[in-house]
């Protein structure tokens, strides 16, 4: 629900974004925590008095205009990649047919090493979504912890299967 969500945008485009739901949040967090202060607030404001509730009102809006999206468009041939703020982000184009595999892989989240027999009680398990272009670029497009590799794989399958590349599993 507050993940990235893919879309498909016509016949021959792909969207992979951070959802609504997740900026509606964090919009309507700021707007709750902003009238809280303002209301418990003395008068004249202070606004030393009132800078951490601030500074968290501030994150939660920034964090609202986070934009993270994945395009796939066969009609101009582009794969991009968008990071940023909502008005203000990064583009980053590759051709769509230099995309060699799109590649899903698990591991534990253990950093130590040591125990790689007996993994350890606080270890848990990802599963990281990349894509692999013909020049071994290799893009990070998400990552789940072990509940949340079902609905990464079907991520997978359909970038794989709309790109029409192959789907590493390991």
């Amino acid at each position: 629900m507050f993940g990235s969500v893919l879309k498909k945008e016509g016949t021959t485009r792909l969207c992979y974004s951070t959802s609504t739901a997740f900026r509606v949040l964090f919009f309507s967090s700021g707007v709750i925590l902003l009238y809280i202060i303002l209301k418990e607030a003395e008068q004249p404001f202070n606004f030393n008095k009132n800078i951490i509730g601030l500074s968290i009102t501030l994150i939660c809006f920034v964090s609202a205009m986070y934009l993270e999206r994945w395009v796939f468009d066969k009609e101009s041939n582009q794969f991009e990649k968008h990071f940023g703020l909502l008005f203000g982000y990064f583009k980053l184009a590759r051709p769509l047919d230099c995309l060699e595999c799109i590649s899903l892989n698990e591991f534990n989240g253990n950093s130590s090493g040591a125990n790689e027999i007996k993994p350890s009680i606080l270890s848990r398990n990802y599963a990281s979504l990349t894509i692999v272009t013909a020049n071994k670029e290799i893009f990070k497009i998400d990552m789940a912890k072990s509940s949340g590799t079902k609905e990464l794989l079907k991520t997978a399958e359909e970038i794989s299967k709309f790109c029409e590349i192959p789907l590493m599993n390991s």
